[in-house]
């Protein structure tokens, strides 16, 4: 799905998203790796695990938007922009997106090595967070570890791309919820105009290894990536 996209990625047409200031993550004021660096290994990523990442991105435009809506109507914070912890309804919506969508799929796929811990939710202005646009939703244990719990993510200064309209959005990172916090670095690649699917790998840092991916469903993305650091939270 996004083969053409990532193979065709240079240096030259990836875009640093993000100033080095007081308010941005530590890792990006230490310095940044190279372009090329995390498109080499971005391509490696994909190639090795084109047909998971495809697959569950491809499950991810099956999730119904009226369950999502209901996602999407969630006071996700209170008074203090503090995540508050999921309600009984996010967690029956999520058990049915898990048990009608996810599971199916996940039985039938070789992907332990890629994710421990999956999600669904939605596109928001994260400016609540660390500033920037994200998502935030629900996410679970695939070994049923842990309880539903919440994730959250929010890049610093994406500019124009990252901050279109995401409608549905996957989470699929090799961490437990309850472990998932620290800062991280991301690429996003978008496969086209229109309403099209985009793909977001988080690299940990200070250290660069994959943390995870995230497919979406976009309206107006264009084409081309952009990296960025930010932020990625897990809460109970």
């Amino acid at each position: 799905m996004f083969k053409a996209q990532i193979d065709a990625l240079t240096p030259e047409t990836v875009t640093f998203a993000g100033a080095r200031t007081a308010t941005t993550p530590a890792a990006a004021r230490r310095g940044a790796p190279s372009n090329e660096e995390l498109i080499r290994q971005m391509q490696s990523y994909y190639g090795t695990n084109q047909e998971v990442i495809d697959t569950l991105s491809r499950t991810v435009q099956k999730v119904p938007p009226g369950l999502v809506q209901q996602l999407n109507d969630r006071r996700w914070t209170d008074g203090d922009k503090k995540p508050l912890p999921l309600t009984d309804q996010a967690k029956k919506v999520t058990a049915e997106i898990k048990a009608g969508i996810f599971d199916p799929v996940i039985s039938k796929l070789n992907a332990d090595h890629l994710f421990t811990t999956m999600g669904v939710g939605v596109g928001i202005d994260a400016q609540f967070l660390v500033g920037g646009a994200g998502g935030v939703g629900a996410a679970w244990d695939v070994m049923r570890r842990e309880d539903v719990g919440g994730y959250a993510y929010a890049m610093v200064e994406m500019g124009l791309r990252l901050n279109l309209s995401v409608n549905v959005q996957g989470l699929f990172v090799n961490r437990l919820a309850s472990e998932l916090t620290q800062e991280v670095l991301a690429m996003k690649v978008s496969a086209g105009a229109g309403l099209g699917l985009s793909l977001t790998v988080f690299w940990a840092t200070p250290d660069l290894k994959i943390l995870g991916f995230a497919p979406g469903i976009e309206i107006g993305a264009g084409v081309g990536a952009t990296i960025a650091y930010g932020k990625i939270w897990g809460f109970r």
